[in-house]
């Protein structure tokens, strides 16, 4: 092995020169310095291959936030992020310029610390003008038509009227009337302007909606146009056909106010009684306070009063079809052995009489059998399904799911939701009370919120916009005492389709929100 050697040259320096081969650094040394550069150069890349990505990707999430909160439709928009350049493309949304966008997204409230710093360098726009929509005009004498049909729990808006405004007024007045379901098929005239006498008329009939609701009217259709008001109404008792008349005689409009008007000629008790094995809910409606005093003391002896639910409505009408006390006092015998532990339901419509219960013994199911066949004696049309609870167990999560189930045409009737917003409308805020108040008679299930759109845009938009959508509805039945545990809020984007997207009908479909129960809370 060669020494090191020390070399003491004029320059007042002195260089140590270590030992080794050819005068080289040894091997080791030489080994532990180069693992130290590769290490560093596999930090370097990794760091890179994860920040780059990552700081786009938030990027790409605050300028669709920064253009939604302008009021700007994202969905049409293809957003590429290249360091902190953006190329946008694809198709200019409805009303707004080129300009505008590019205003809005130079504006530095979504830059990043250290080295986004400064946000969006360079910005591209490729996008193309929308395929121009073609409207045909409509005639002076169709500016303005609405016909209303009414049923017992839906009212059904058609027609075209002048304003944003007008229509507003109609379905405020179809949710103070207290109907179940409202469909708003309305639109507005190309202009978006009201004639002369418009609002009056519209007015009017805003009025007479608010009076035909389901404590008021059995059923009901009236019709507008520029001339006329004519309407045919069923009420249920003279009160109620006293307001109508009286509304449609001192409408001041110039046009003429015509129409029938006739009281429900027979009253039916129409009531569902159901039990999840120690509470029994009553809902519906009875002729009269003796029928629902008969039904709540049923209850009471069966499962006792603090366990009942009583949601029955007295509709007091005079005119009813013949005995129909008989059958509510054979309903009110059947309940009154819904023991604790015996669940399923019986309901009552006009004379059709259904069972459907799981018991718990043997002589308990054949005593109902035996008043059933007496039932059928006295004109009454009964089917019943009974069964001992350990054959066949009826599942509180089907029970829920079948009252969630129920509400289906009113959640997608009233549940929607403005382009590229999650704001929940009045009529949505009134039916997920009622899904509150579903889940509130079974606290220790879980219930799935399903979010769904339809194709419209790309697929990673249309999912984030359905899971806002979903925790804004889970966000409320939060509001209304529903325990988060028993919430959980998927937005499946348009994954889902329950109908084809290629028609503008299938995609308002698809434009929907579930309710799934899925199990009990652990």
């Amino acid at each position: 092995m060669s020494e090191s050697t020390l070399d003491t040259g004029a320059s007042g320096w002195v260089s140590y020169i270590p030992s080794g081969e050819a005068g080289k650094m040894p091997w080791p040394e030489r080994k532990s310095i180069l693992a130290v550069a590769v290490a560093l150069c596999v930090i370097v890349a990794v760091t890179l291959a994860w920040a780059v990505p990552h700081f786009e990707n938030t990027l790409d999430r605050l300028s669709k936030e920064r253009l939604e909160q302008a009021g700007i439709d994202t969905s049409s928009l293809n957003f590429r992020w290249n360091y902190r350049d953006l190329t946008l493309t694809g198709v200019l949304p409805p009303n707004v310029t080129v300009e505008r966008l590019a205003t809005v997204l130079r504006q530095k409230e979504y830059a990043l610390p250290g080295l986004f710093a400064n946000g969006m360098r360079k910005l591209r726009l490729q996008l193309h003008q929308p395929d121009p929509v073609v409207v045909e005009l409509a005639k002076s004498d169709q500016q303005l038509r609405v016909t209303v049909r009414i049923g017992p729990s839906e009212m059904i808006l058609d027609g075209v009227v002048q304003t944003d405004q007008q229509r507003n007024r109609l379905v405020e007045a179809a949710l103070r009337s207290g109907i179940e379901r409202i469909n708003d098929n309305l639109e507005i005239a190309v202009a978006n302007s009201a004639k002369v006498g418009g609002d009056t008329k519209i007015e009017t009939l805003a009025d007479m909606l608010i009076l035909s609701g389901p404590g008021n009217v059995a059923s009901a259709q009236l019709s507008l146009d520029e001339n006329n008001l004519h309407y045919r109404i069923i009420a249920h008792d003279n009160e109620a056909a006293a307001a109508i008349e009286t509304t449609a005689a001192i409408a001041v409009v110039d046009f003429r106010v015509t129409g029938e008007l006739n009281l429900i000629k027979n009253g039916v008790v129409d009531v569902i009684a159901r039990s999840d094995g120690s509470r029994l809910l009553l809902q519906g409606s009875v002729l009269s306070e003796e029928q629902q005093r008969r039904l709540a003391f049923a209850v009471g002896e069966a499962v006792g009063s603090e366990n009942l639910i009583d949601r029955l409505e007295v509709t007091d009408l005079s005119a009813r079809i013949s005995g129909a006390d008989e059958r509510v006092d054979s309903m009110a015998t059947i309940l009154t052995q819904f023991a604790p532990g015996v669940k399923g339901e019986v309901s009552l419509n006009g004379t059709n009489l259904n069972v459907n219960a799981a018991v718990g013994t043997e002589e308990v199911r054949s005593y109902l059998q035996e008043i059933a066949a007496v039932a059928r004696k006295d004109g009454l049309n009964v089917e019943e399904n009974l069964t001992l609870l350990h054959e066949k167990p009826l599942s509180d999560s089907v029970l829920l799911q079948s009252e969630l189930d129920s509400l289906a045409d009113a959640i997608h009737a009233n549940i929607v939701f403005g382009s590229g917003n999650t704001n929940l409308t009045r009529a949505a805020k009134i039916t997920l009370d009622k899904v509150a108040e579903k889940m509130k008679m079974y606290p220790s299930l879980q219930v799935e919120v399903e979010g769904h759109t339809d194709n419209v845009g790309r697929a990673l938009v249309n999912e984030r916009v359905s899971q806002r959508r979903a925790s804004a509805v889970r966000d409320y039945l939060i509001s209304q005492l529903i325990d988060s545990e028993r919430l959980v809020a998927v937005g499946y984007g348009d994954r889902q389709p329950v109908e084809s997207n290629d028609t503008a009908a299938g995609r308002q479909r698809n434009r929907r929100v579930h309710f799934n129960v899925v199990g009990r809370l652990k």
